[in-house]
């Protein structure tokens, strides 16, 4: 009866507890989903600490899922995620200088990967997926631009306080 017990309280428990980010494809997959459309409610623009929790934690699922689950996704769950990966990295890149620092000169190990991940990507889908990533960031855009003409408001702003004092 006690086994019977304690196998009962051990499924209870194990069912009930969060299953981790990275534990199956699909987990992670589900989890990068919901990482990228809780941002997209964020409101915007996002305060430094938000950004930088979300920056973490796409950090986190690029090196402890995507480097883990890489040769088992399909090249389609490969585009869709860099291409979702790149719209996300748009609107937390460097709104005064509007650049992704996505290249191989990257000071960051972290950027060089990834520019190394898209470049891989894109050269065994073609030039179907650049449309794609192309028409992705121009729907980005409107976005980028409402971030800056926000940022370039409150500057106005400030400034007409400090000619008025």
């Amino acid at each position: 009866m006690k086994a019977t017990f304690l196998l009962f309280f051990i499924c209870i428990f194990s069912s009930s507890c969060k299953q981790e980010p990275c534990s199956t494809k699909e987990a992670f997959l589900n989890h990068f989903e919901s990482l990228t459309s809780d941002y997209d409610v964020e409101p915007t623009p996002v305060d430094e600490n938000t950004r930088l929790d979300y920056n973490n934690r796409y950090r986190s699922i690029v090196n402890d899922c995507y480097k883990k689950y890489k040769l088992e996704m399909s090249l389609v769950e490969k585009q869709d995620f860099w291409k979702k990966s790149i719209v996300f990295y748009a609107d937390r890149v460097d709104k005064n200088s509007l650049t992704l620092k996505l290249d191989n000169n990257s000071v960051d190990p972290f950027n060089a990967y990834i520019s190394e991940e898209m470049k891989e990507v894109v050269m065994e889908s073609g030039t179907a997926f650049v449309n794609s990533l192309k028409k992705a960031i121009q729907d980005e855009l409107p976005n980028l631009i409402d971030s800056v003409k926000n940022e370039i408001d409150k500057l106005g702003d400030e400034l007409k306080k400090m000619l008025d004092n």
